[in-house]
This record gives structure tokens, C-alpha cells and sequence, in this order.
């Protein structure tokens, strides 16, 4: 898998790189995704949210891209890529999402991040 990470709006710099970086990557390897040979591409919005959603994923079966859309000034963000990366394995393995273990998984995924990352007060 070859992972990308830009902004929409491509004049702009990428707000948290380090942290959606290590999110990416860490939801990759939780998910078992890591060795599929696709494109994963996450863009960045500078929105609250997109069409009513914090987030998106497109996937291209052709191309084998992989497009996940995140509003980054919609409310949870990493919960937001989480659910998404969640529809990336959905696609790479059945073809189709579903919503409801996107919403099971995004929070463990999210909290294993956060374990590892975020150091406690």
C-alpha cells in the first residue's frame, strides 16, 4: 500500500502531518492492510464538513485508489479517519462498506492510537 496525505487545497499546509500520519499508519497495521497493493490517498478538508458528512471514502477498483475525504474542522477527527480507514478494508477485502462495523471498530481503533501516542495527565 502506498500511502499519500495532502490538503484539498493545495496551497495550504497539512495541519497535524505528524499526527495523521501516525494515525494512518497505525490503523493500517490494526486493520491488516498494509500489504494490499493499492493507492491510499487522504485528503484534507478545511471544512466542518463535507455535504453533512465529517467524512468520506471513495474507492476506485480500477485504479486500485483508495480516497478518504476528512473534514478536519468537523468535530473528531481521528474518530472521523478511523470509521473511514474501517470502509478502506471493507473495500479492499469485500468490495462494499457497511456501515455499522465502521461504527463498531472506529472507537477501538481511535482509543489504540491514543494508548500508544498520547501520554496520560
Amino acid at each position: 500500500m502506498i500511502l499519500t496525505i495532502e490538503n484539498h487545497n493545495l496551497d495550504s499546509k497539512i495541519p497535524y502531518s505528524d499526527a495523521i500520519y501516525s494515525m494512518c499508519e497505525h490503523y493500517i497495521s490494526e486493520l491488516g492492510i498494509g500489504e494490499f497493493e493499492c493507492m491510499l490517498s487522504v485528503v484534507l478538508h478545511e471544512k466542518q464538513d463535507l455535504e453533512g458528512m465529517w467524512g468520506y471514502c471513495d474507492w476506485d477498483v480500477q485504479e486500485k485508489l483508495a480516497e478518504v475525504h476528512l473534514a478536519m474542522k468537523g468535530p473528531a477527527w481521528g474518530l472521523t479517519l478511523a470509521h473511514e480507514m474501517v470502509h478502506v478494508q471493507q473495500n479492499l477485502l469485500y468490495g462494499i462498506t457497511s456501515e455499522g462495523p465502521a461504527y463498531d471498530l472506529e472507537y477501538e481503533l481511535y482509543s489504540s492510537w491514543c494508548v500508544e501516542h498520547e501520554p496520560t495527565k
